[in-house]
């Protein structure tokens, strides 16, 4: 079996979440000897898309007649891998490309029941959709060597007792942006660094974020693979808001290498947290920084070994083994129908 697996934002933006679900797939698929290839000329038996950027491509795909098979909603803060709109009131919508790329796949793909169950909300009306969690590569996440662990440290030039969080969204989105920095005022012992992109202001907005913030929170664009795993490996909690779609991707990255997360707000296309028991679930800001600030001391250790068994249930090998036989079976299916 040969699969198409595209995704391709440019080179300037490829470092990102949709990037860190490509890379999934294709590791998934190479331990279960399955040849993924970029072209469609290779003359693959399924195409792989994961951003609405190219459903022109899949529409070729499909005219085709090769079968297409699309993730959606495993990267929604990555602006060239996303599937929704947000509305001012806070209301998500799927934009006419991304229903329209979803109306043509074969097969979708959400990472959780949550997610499907979202999509439906918001007008996808097929039943052709599959329930399947990213994987999680466990040995990048595990076998971090001491040398590794410093990099961030050294990229971000901080002394080495600074305690920090991590966070990822969208840099455009004012609603999480003010949450976060007053999540920075109300725990001043812990260095925020909010990691994102943006497609609206640029540079320029980052610097102005940055000059408008507190000492003790960074807004930070796209940030090499490798500084960011140094920088969830060492740090005392992932965040994320209730406001965003969930990040199933950086959730088990976390749970791989045992950080706890802290998700503040209602859980929103997350099937993978579960409050108290593999996660922290705050209503608020503020029950968030009382949380943060006992992580930064002592952590639960029961909550961070099942968010590590979760990680573990959803290794790269499984999630390849899984993807391999949904395709197999659309393969099936489409045969059957041809008859």
């Amino acid at each position: 079996m040969k699969v198409l697996v595209r995704f391709d934002p440019g080179v300037r933006n490829d470092i990102f979440e949709g990037t860190r679900l490509r890379k999934s797939i294709k590791g998934g698929l190479e331990l279960n000897n399955i040849k993924w290839v970029e072209s469609i000329f290779a003359e693959p038996d399924i195409c792989h898309f994961l951003s609405p950027i190219d459903e022109p491509k899949a529409h070729e795909a499909k005219a085709d007649g090769y079968p297409v098979v699309v993730s959606a909603l495993y990267a929604e803060s990555d602006p060239y891998c996303r599937f929704l709109e947000r509305s001012p009131e806070n209301f998500y919508s799927l934009p006419q490309r991304s229903l329209k790329m979803l109306n043509e796949a074969d097969l979708v793909l959400v990472p959780t029941l949550s997610a499907k169950n979202l999509l439906f909300q918001c007008g996808y009306q097929n039943q052709n959709i599959e329930v399947l969690p990213p994987g999680v590569n466990l040995a990048r996440f595990e076998e971090i060597d001491p040398l590794e662990a410093q990099i961030f440290y050294r990229y971000f030039k901080l002394p080495r007792e600074t305690k920090y969080a991590i966070a990822i969204g969208d840099l455009d989105d004012k609603i999480t942006i003010e949450k976060a920095k007053i999540l920075a005022e109300l725990t001043p012992n812990i260095t925020f660094f909010f990691f994102g992109s943006t497609t609206k202001t640029g540079d320029a907005g980052l610097k102005k974020l940055n000059k408008q913030s507190l000492a003790n929170l960074r807004f930070a664009g796209i940030t090499e693979d490798d500084v960011y795993r140094s920088g969830i490996s060492g740090a005392t909690c992932f965040v994320e808001f209730g406001e965003t779609i969930s990040q199933p991707v950086e959730e088990l990255e976390a749970m791989a290498v045992k950080v706890p997360i802290v998700h503040v707000g209602k859980t929103r296309g997350s099937g993978l947290l579960q409050d108290g028991v593999n996660c922290y679930s705050p209503s608020d800001v503020t029950e968030a920084a009382k949380i943060i600030d006992s992580l930064s001391t002592s952590k639960d250790n029961a909550i961070i070994m099942q968010g590590y068994k979760m990680a573990r249930e959803n290794s790269l090998s499984t999630f390849g083994e899984k993807l391999k036989g949904l395709y197999e079976s659309l393969i099936k299916k489409m045969e059957e129908n041809q008859k």
